[in-house]
Formats: C-alpha cells, structure tokens, sequence
C-alpha cells in the first residue's frame, strides 16, 4: 500500500523518506481540489470522495517540471482542468474515468502537454 503522511512517503507501512524536489506524493479524497505545486504525483481517491472528484490545475507559469496524475478508486470521474486561457493538449481539461488510468503532464509556461 502507498501512502503519504507528514510529507514521508510510506510503502507498505514502511517510510520511505524522498526529497521534495524529486518526489512529493499527495492522496486526494475530496470532491474538489487545487493543486499544490510543492507535490509531484497525485492519487485521487474518487471511492473515498464519494464519487467524480474536480481538480484545478495552478497557471502553466507555476508548474513546476512535470507531474503524474493517477485514479485510484472506481466510483467517479477525474475530471482536471486548466486555469482559464490554458490547455492540456488544446482542450481545456482532461478526464480520468478508468480505474488506476493515469497521465504524466508538463508545461512549457502557457499551457499543459501530456507525456
């Protein structure tokens, strides 16, 4: 099982102590959320948010190197969005809908490209 507690990065209840300017994890179990820019990987748990979970990405300006995006429940969407005037690929946001499905993105300071 890997977890995130107290910024320590936890697999199989064993820590794993990473630098954040490597590896950052966050676990997402709300219906809504910003993302943060000092984390690096993302697992939305849509099963504990109780369904489709919408999450906003920071401007393309603040996005630091590249971040992956993961689904790890199977009750609801993932649905990420742009801030207004950016896009992922050309399209204003990007739908996670299957189970463990996940996207690796990165900016190039206007807008978000999948890897």
């Amino acid at each position: 099982m890997l977890s995130e507690v107290s910024g320590q990065l936890n697999v199989d209840n064993d820590p794993v102590l990473l630098s954040k300017e490597y590896f950052s994890l966050k676990t997402v179990t709300g219906a809504s959320y910003t993302t943060e820019s000092n984390y690096t990987h993302f697992l939305y748990d849509d099963d504990t948010a109780g369904g489709a979970i919408s999450v906003t990405l920071p401007a393309p300006s603040g996005h630091n190197n590249f971040s992956q995006h993961k689904k790890i429940g199977s009750s609801g969407d993932i649905i990420i969005n742009c801030p207004n005037g950016s896009t992922i690929d050309g399209t204003g946001s990007y739908t996670l809908d299957i189970q463990y499905e996940a996207i690796g993105i990165y900016s190039d300071g206007s807008n978000y490209f999948i890897q």
